[in-house]
Formats: C-alpha cells, structure tokens, sequence
C-alpha cells in the first residue's frame, strides 16, 4: 500500500543530515515537519495558526471506509508504513530543493549551524507540534498563487535577500509500493501515532486536551480504481496549520519571520536592503493600508519574509486558435504511481484504472457557449 502526506501552512521541515549541499534524491535521512505560531499572538484569529489533520482511509481489519477532518495534531507524532521493505530515511525530490528555501540560505548576519537551529526548535514556544516521518520522498506539489486572472503561480521575493522566484505552497510525503496488492495485507499498514496536545488546542478547546492521542492502523479506502476521492491502494493524510481566513488576500507573508523566531535567529532592528523595503512598503500602503499596519504592529518586522513581486505580470497564455495544431508529445512521469504498476479493477471491470483521476480534473474541462 502507499500513503501520501501532505502539509500546508507554517512548518520548518528538518532531516537527519545536513541540507547545505544537498542534491535531488539525495537521502537525508528522518524527516521531522515543525508546525510553528507565535505563542504571543495565542487567541488573535488572524495570527494563531491552528494544527488540523484530515484523512481518508480505512481502519486495519474493517470493510468500511473511514474520513475524519479537522483533528487537532498531537504535540508529537509519528507516521510510519510499517510491512513494507522501504529504505530508511527520506529522499529530497529536486521540486522540493528547487521551491522550498533553506532557512540558513535565506538569513543574514551571524549563521547557526544545525545542531543549534535543532536546540532551539526542540525547546521552542514557537514550536505547537512535532511530526515524524522516517522514510519516503519529499517533494513540492502547489505553488503559491494570485487569485486574480485564475489563480496563477506568482514570483516570490524574501525580504532583504536577492532570492526570487516560484514558492512551493504545499509539501507532500510519498511512502510505500504496490506489494500487498491485490488483497489486504494485515501486516502492512500507515501507522499514525500522536500524544499530547498543543498550546493551541488547549487554548481554543481545553476540554478536549487532557491526556490526548490519536493512535490509528490504516489501509486505504480503497484497493481498486473505484473511488472518486483517493488513488486506489492509497492513504491520504493532511496536516493544515493555518490562520482564520482573511477578510481580504494580501500579497505578503509576514508570518513566515516566524520560521526563524523558532529556529533561534535574531532579528534586526533595520533591514539593509532599504530601496527593496521602501518599494514594499509603498505597493503594501497603496494595497490595503490597514492590513500592512496591523501585520506590522503585530508581528513586527526583522526578518526575511515572503511577498509576491509583480502577480499582475504572471497572467498565463490562454487558449487560442493557433496557426498550426499542437503536437503530443511524452509528460514527464508523475510522482502517484510512476511505474505503469495499475492495480486491477475500474470502470467497467477492465484490469486497467480507467477510472476518474481524482487529482487531475481539469482534463476534463469546463466550456461554454
């Protein structure tokens, strides 16, 4: 069976070995997602994010389907596939290398060395929960958009740095094989375990935070191509950690300082890149004024932070009829299922999934008339 993890919100992902140097596919060893919020903005909707988990599967040993949404995440979890023989440790797709920034890449000044970024993360306050994953592939999957013309990927730039360029949006965890296939294996499956709860649980719903856990043995859903949700043989399990949704969108990350609060970094009284600021702060007060002040008077400033640079110019190419038709040509092979290893079932009773890709629907498009 396989499993997909995905994260989507603050967090600070780190590995076993150093990152400095590293290369695609590269194995770095255990991976551990740090969800992060700044413990003294606790309570205020627009800055507290809240660790949420969801998934789809199925319990070990049952027939019937099970989705649960909107869990809190434990203060510390594990998610292992156990059965299976997975190589040790997590290898760095180049997606995430390429969009996801290394914070030590991206901060000024006086460096720390990963062995005191990973002090002050485990005794962080910034830090409300810790997730374990010891094997599988990291990778990048959406970017980050402007909801403007479609929601297109835009070009980030980070405060006081010369790094620019697409920003990954969410991360997602691959595991697992098609080794059980075609029927159930009870030794194989996704093991979620977690104890503890979050600063932010305890906050929001004290009640449910004495002496809780979530301990789950899952298989997928599904074994066959016959569920509009999920990949057959699949578990999907997400981890949200976010904000209350603005009243309106903001083309800047503010919140993303956070990352090098909890990693021990100081701030700076001043950034030095003063043109890039000055330019910022002149597009952020002709946006929306109010929203820059408060984030400012909030969260202050002193790190590096991402902000769109000019989403007005990443509109796509639409459809149009060009001089000539288009030519197909082979895709590159994608991350679900990249060897043509199609577990029996689907529509119609073929051995092949001919079935809905529930990841890809806009290969079958709107049209209008």
């Amino acid at each position: 069976m396989r499993a997909r993890i995905s994260f989507r919100g603050l967090t600070l992902f780190t590995f076993d070995k150093p990152t400095t140097n590293a290369k695609p596919c590269d194995n770095l060893g255990t991976l551990t997602a740090w969800l992060l919020s700044d413990p003294t903005h606790l309570g205020m909707p627009l800055h507290t994010h809240k660790p949420r988990m969801s998934f789809i599967g199925r319990d070990l040993g049952s027939d019937v389907g099970r989705v649960e949404t909107n869990l809190w995440v434990p203060a510390d979890t594990k998610i292992e596939l156990v059965g299976h023989q997975l190589p040790v440790g997590v290898t760095v797709d180049g997606s995430f290398l390429d969009y996801v920034p290394r914070l030590g890449a991206l901060k000024y000044g006086d460096a720390r060395s990963r062995e005191q970024v990973l002090e002050s993360l485990k005794g962080s306050r910034y830090v409300t929960c810790r997730v374990v994953i010891p094997s599988g592939t990291i990778r990048a999957r959406e970017f980050i958009t402007w909801d403007w013309y479609g929601n297109t990927p835009g070009r980030v730039a980070y405060m006081d740095t010369n790094f620019h360029g697409f920003g990954a949006n969410e991360v997602v965890v691959d595991i697992g094989d098609d080794s059980d296939m075609p029927s159930d294996d009870k030794r194989k499956c996704l093991k979620v375990t977690g104890h503890g709860a979050s600063s932010v649980q305890l906050k929001y719903q004290p009640p449910t935070a004495g002496r809780y856990e979530f301990n789950a043995s899952l298989w997928p859903r599904a074994k066959t191509p016959l569920d509009d949700d999920v990949y057959p043989n699949y578990v999907d399990l997400s981890f949200l950690n976010t904000p209350a949704k603005r009243s309106r969108s903001v083309f800047w990350g503010i919140h993303a300082m956070t990352h090098f609060d909890a990693a021990g970094y100081e701030r700076l009284k001043d950034y030095k890149n003063v043109d890039q600021y000055q330019s910022f702060l002149a597009a952020a007060n002709a946006y929306d004024a109010e929203q820059w002040a408060s984030d400012r008077d909030s969260m202050g400033t002193g790190h590096p932070f991402p902000f769109l640079i000019d989403p007005g110019c990443e509109r796509l190419s639409g459809l149009a009829n060009g001089a000539k038709p288009a030519l197909a040509t082979v895709p590159p092979i994608p991350h679900i299922r990249p060897r043509l290893d199609h577990p029996t079932g689907g529509a119609g009773g073929s051995k092949r999934h001919t079935g809905h890709d529930p990841d890809h629907t806009e290969i079958c498009p709107h049209m209008y008339e």
